[in-house]
């Protein structure tokens, strides 16, 4: 969620903003506190922005948070991602 109060009162006061679960937790499907539509990387407009971009829904979202001033660590075990998530330029 974008929480754009909590942003502005943190950067007011320079307290730096890390985002946890950036790309959704998979764990939430699992748990059945969120439905796999439910996840940003569906979302139909990230979905286009990455299509005409020639980027994966992830790396848009990924890119989204960094260029509103969040830090974002991004969790996966597959190196192919590891290496999309460094490439959002």
């Amino acid at each position: 969620l974008p929480q754009q109060r909590l942003l502005r009162y943190c950067r007011a006061r320079g307290i730096a903003v890390t985002a946890f679960s950036a790309l959704g937790a998979g764990s939430y499907v699992a748990d059945g506190g969120a439905t796999a539509a439910e996840s940003c990387l569906r979302d139909p407009v990230v979905v286009d922005i990455a299509r005409r971009h020639d980027r994966t829904p992830a790396q848009v979202v990924l890119r989204w948070a960094v260029q509103r001033g969040t830090a974002v660590i991004p969790k996966s075990t597959k190196p192919e991602r590891l290496g999309g998530n460094l490439r959002l330029h």
